[in-house]
C-alpha cells in the first residue's frame, strides 16, 4: 500500500476526530458513549445494515458486468465496493473512489471498455438513486425540514443540484459513442507525446480496441435502457440500508418516536447536503451537521452519542474493512472469465 493513501487515510481519520473532539462534552469517553446504549441489538442490526449496503454495491457491479458478459466472482466485486468506500472517504468529495475500483479492476484483467462503462453505468444509476430519494424526502416528509438551520437547507438545496448534475452528465457519458471515446484517445496521445512517466506502457493500439468496446457497450445500454431500471433499483436498495444505519443507532439508544421512514428521509438529505462537499469523506460537515440536526429529536447529549455512534458504523468500520480488502486484492489478483453461452 503505498505512503501517499496510508497518509491520506491518516489525515482524514484526523479531521474527524478533531471535529468530534471539539463537539465532545466534558468528561465523555467512548466508553460514556457505548454505555449509553440501551438495546445492543438494533446497534448490532446498524452493522448488519452497513454490511449489506457494501453488498448492494457488489451485486451491482456483478449484474453490470454480467450484462456484459464477464463472470466475477461476488467475493471480488464485494472487494472493489470495499475500495469505493475506502478511496471516497480519504479524498474531497469522495473523488478516489472510483479511479481505485479502475485500478484494482483492471489488475484483475476486466477489461478498460467492460471495468470504464461498469463505474459510469453505476454511478449514473447511484447519482439518479440519490435524486429520487431526495424527492421522495420532501414530497413525503415536508414538515422535517421546516425548522432546520438555513445553513443546513442550502446544504441540502446545493447537494440535490449536485446530484441532478452528475445524474445527467454521467448519463451522457454513459451513451456517448464518439466524444468520450474520442477525448480519451486524444488525452492519452498527448499524454505519450508529453512523456508523462506513468503512461509510458499505455498501448494506444490497444486504447484504441478498448474505446471501440465502450461505445458498443453505450450503444447497448441507449438501445436497451429498460436494462438499467434494475441497477437504478438496486442502488435505492442500497441507500435505503445506507441511510437506516441511523436509524437503528437511534432505536439502540432507547428511542423510538421517529419512524423509520422519516427517518431515512432526514438521513438521505444529511447525506445529500454533505457528501458533495470537497473534503474526505465530508470529514467535519458531517459531524457538525449531522448534531446539530439531531437534536431536533433528542437532547443534546444523546444527539452526540447518536452521531458518534453513526460516525463509528458508517466511516470508521469502512475505513477499516476497506484496508483489508486492499490487502487482500493486492495480495492476489483474480483473472477475468468470459461467460460461457
Amino acid at each position: 500500500m503505498k505512503k501517499r493513501t496510508i497518509f491520506q487515510g491518516f489525515l482524514a481519520s484526523l479531521i474527524s476526530l478533531a471535529t468530534i473532539y471539539f463537539l465532545t462534552p466534558r468528561g465523555t469517553s467512548l466508553f460514556t458513549v457505548f454505555s449509553h446504549v440501551r438495546l445492543p441489538k438494533f446497534l448490532i442490526l446498524a452493522g448488519i445494515f452497513f454490511l449489506f449496503f457494501l453488498l448492494m454495491e457488489a451485486l451491482t457491479y456483478r449484474y453490470i458486468f454480467k450484462l456484459q458478459g464477464l463472470e466475477i466472482p461476488l467475493t471480488r466485486t464485494y472487494g472493489y465496493s470495499l475500495v469505493d468506500y475506502f478511496f471516497s472517504s480519504i479524498s474531497p468529495g469522495g473523488s478516489a473512489g472510483q479511479p481505485g475500483q479502475l485500478y484494482y479492476m483492471n489488475r484483475d484483467q476486466i477489461p478498460l471498455a467492460s471495468s470504464m462503462m461498469g463505474l459510469v453505468v453505476f454511478n449514473t444509476s447511484y447519482h439518479l438513486a440519490m435524486v429520487v430519494m431526495g424527492l421522495f424526502a420532501h414530497l413525503s416528509y415536508r414538515d422535517l425540514f421546516s425548522n432546520l438551520p438555513s445553513k443546513v437547507t442550502a446544504l441540502m438545496v446545493y447537494g440535490i443540484l449536485i446530484q441532478v448534475f452528475l445524474a445527467l452528465f454521467q448519463g451522457s457519458v454513459m451513451v456517448s459513442q464518439k466524444k468520450v471515446p474520442h477525448f480519451v484517445l486524444a488525452f492519452l496521445q498527448k499524454m505519450k507525446a508529453w512523456k508523462v512517466p506513468f503512461l509510458k506502457r499505455v498501448n494506444l493500439d490497444a486504447a484504441q480496441r478498448s474505446m471501440e468496446g465502450y461505445a458498443r457497450y453505450g450503444a447497448y445500454f441507449k438501445k436497451n435502457p429498460q436494462k438499467l431500471l434494475p441497477i437504478l433499483l438496486m442502488n435505492i436498495l442500497l441507500l435505503v440500508f445506507s441511510y437506516a444505519i441511523s436509524y437503528f443507532v437511534y432505536r439502540s439508544l432507547g428511542y423510538k418516536a421517529l419512524t423509520f421512514l422519516k427517518s431515512i428521509a432526514l438521513q438521505s438529505q444529511l447525506v445529500v447536503a454533505t457528501e458533495g462537499l470537497p473534503l474526505p469523506g465530508g470529514v467535519g460537515a458531517a459531524e457538525g451537521v449531522f448534531y446539530r440536526v439531531y437534536q431536533g429529536y433528542v437532547p443534546e447529549d444523546i444527539a452526540f452519542f447518536w452521531m458518534i455512534l453513526t460516525r463509528l458504523l458508517t466511516y470508521y468500520l469502512g475505513l477499516g474493512l476497506g484496508m483489508i480488502s486492499l490487502v487482500f486484492l493486492s495480495a492476489k489478483p483474480y483473472r477475468a472469465q468470459r461467460r460461457k453461452k
